[in-house]
């Protein structure tokens, strides 16, 4: 970048303007009175040692900006296809709307801190409905988005910085050091429901469909998520266990050999659950084919979520949640018994750590009861 201090005639005399010339772009910066040549060398020094993209402006507007980083990102093919429409949503809901600057070098850090960050936090959430054709709408609601939402859109902010920085179009590198206090993400004492035992049990011998009841009793023994139990097709039935490798999308869609935890996983059942499950494969007719795979169950996550409802409704149960619950009791239930391994246990379940499902996932049982106080009648006493 060269810096030069030029002569110039203008309408109210001879002026002194400091210009700035870089890969055959030239832009005047500054223009002084001509008793200012002081001024104007002093800033021509402090441009020699400046990034020339700070000084000179490339014209990216965000719109060019904002619209070749979401291409990108749907064309990403290393994530899913609901994770790259999900981070689009963050930038079209959340990210673009409060962003007042038409280029991107003319946003700073202190435009993202004082400005851009105060405008999300009270951002509303989206609303997304389907119709029976699958097509869908959405509109804001009168609800301000959630931490955790706030957290990722931030997240996705960061990464189109990166983006931009990446293509060597300048935009302050310093928004990346933003971080929020650390006490602004701490969760409340998060309140980890689940059916009793009695009720569980009541809920799946009263179900008179064998369909049903065949959905619950392998959702609360496996502990599988649900988009898993759905999938699960005749050629996953042993005699002793269920083979998870197949899930539902986001709209009930068949994927093939894909899982969240990467991987296909065996989880032993019980004979009672095995005999459950022949039967409703003797039962069923023609069950709905995914290429060479025929499903145990043709129904969608949104209908399954609420027939339990409908079924705890009618035993005077209060259900909470859609099939979550069956995933927690079975997990709550088998730590408690201190019988599997850590390990046998995170590949039962599909996870790689406790950390996410000791937090949202267990709630003590207290199946040591009896022994608990045993040991405490016996504290003090002499053998």
């Amino acid at each position: 970048m060269k810096i030069h201090i030029l002569k110039v005639d203008r309408s109210d005399g001879k002026k002194l303007v400091v210009q700035a010339i870089h890969n055959k772009t030239k832009q005047n910066i500054e223009t002084f009175e001509l008793y200012e040549k002081h001024k104007a060398k002093a800033l021509k020094r402090k441009l020699e040692d400046m990034d020339p993209n700070k000084v000179i402006s490339q014209g990216v507007s965000f719109d060019n900006a904002f619209g070749q980083y979401k291409e990108y990102v749907l064309n990403n093919e290393l994530i899913t296809e609901e994770t790259r429409l999900l981070n689009v949503g963050y930038v079209n809901n959340h990210i673009q709307p409060y962003i007042d600057e038409k280029t991107i070098d003319q946003f700073t850090a202190g435009i993202f801190k004082e400005t851009y960050i105060p405008r999300l936090l009270k951002s509303k959430r989206i609303q997304v409905k389907f119709d029976h054709n699958g097509q869908y709408t959405r509109k804001r609601i009168d609800k301000v988005i959630g931490k955790k939402t706030v957290k990722e859109t931030v997240g996705e902010f960061k990464k189109f910085i990166k983006y931009c920085l990446d293509k060597d179009w300048y935009i302050d590198p310093k928004i990346l050091n933003f971080s929020f206090p650390k006490t602004f993400f701490r969760e409340k004492v998060i309140d980890v429901w689940m059916p009793d035992t009695q009720d569980l049990i009541k809920i799946i011998n009263a179900e008179k469909q064998l369909k049903l009841r065949c959905l619950y009793q392998l959702a609360a023994e496996t502990g599988a998520r649900l988009n898993e139990v759905l999938c699960v097709t005749y050629e996953d039935v042993e005699d002793d266990c269920i083979y998870f490798r197949h899930s539902v999308g986001k709209w009930n869609q068949f994927r093939k050999d894909f899982l969240k935890s990467g991987s296909r996983r065996r989880v032993e059942i019980s004979p009672s659950l095995s005999q459950l499950i022949r039967s409703w494969m003797q039962q069923q007719v023609l069950p709905k084919r995914e290429g060479k795979y025929r499903k145990l169950f043709n129904i969608t996550k949104k209908t399954a979520a609420k027939k339990i409802k409908q079924s705890a409704l009618k035993l005077g149960i209060k259900w909470r949640g859609g099939f979550a619950p069956f995933r927690k009791f079975s997990y709550s239930y088998l730590r408690d018994q201190k019988v599997f391994t850590d390990k046998q246990i995170l590949d039962r379940y599909g996870w790689t750590n406790f950390k996410t499902p000791d937090r949202w996932y267990y709630k003590d049982l207290d199946t040591n009861k009896q022994e608990r106080f045993a040991a405490i009648n016996n504290l003090l006493t002499e053998e």
